[in-house]
């Protein structure tokens, strides 16, 4: 409800927006980011596509690596190859790191870090899947929570060495 109302809200602006003349690509990329949050993948990436474009052909960089970042996403929730998906957000923390913007390159830093369990497990279209440590089901939840769990062991076990002492 919320998420397709607001979708249409930023349409209306961006179209507003370009009906007053003032085409920036800052405000196409909310669009793109809103299409993101309401599962509108497809729409999504097709404005973020189009937004590289536009940036490549008028050298309008400012948001080039936020949309870098965006496009990762996209490609992350459609389920691509990793290796594509990586690749965004690494030319997004490219662009930030070169263009000094410290907040573009922790968003695209955290978008990679997203991706490090999938990358890990190898869960592309068409891969291999992970079996699973043993005696557990193979399930993506499984094998994240074992991950969790054995990630957090050595914390658990100075609190219990602490709460004894």
């Amino acid at each position: 409800g919320e998420l397709a109302s607001g979708l249409q809200q930023t349409q209306d602006g961006l179209a507003a927006v370009r009906a007053a003349g003032m085409e920036h690509i800052r405000f196409a990329a909310v669009l793109a980011d809103v299409c993101l949050r309401c599962g509108e993948f497809e729409s999504g990436l097709s404005i973020v596509e189009g937004l590289l474009a536009t940036a490549a052909r008028t050298d309008e960089r400012e948001w080039e690596a936020e949309l870098h970042r965006l496009k990762g996403e996209f490609l992350l929730a459609q389920g691509a190859d990793c290796a594509a998906v990586e690749a965004c957000f690494q030319r997004a923390v490219a662009v930030a790191a070169a263009q000094q913007s410290k907040s573009l390159e922790l968003r695209a830093a955290v978008g990679r870090g997203r991706l490090a369990p999938w990358r890990d497990l190898r869960l592309v279209r068409g891969g291999p899947r992970y079996a699973g440590p043993p005696g557990s089901s193979g399930s993506l939840e499984d094998e994240l929570t074992y991950r969790v769990g054995r990630a957090y062991l050595p914390s658990l076990r100075r609190l219990r060495r602490i709460q004894r002492n």
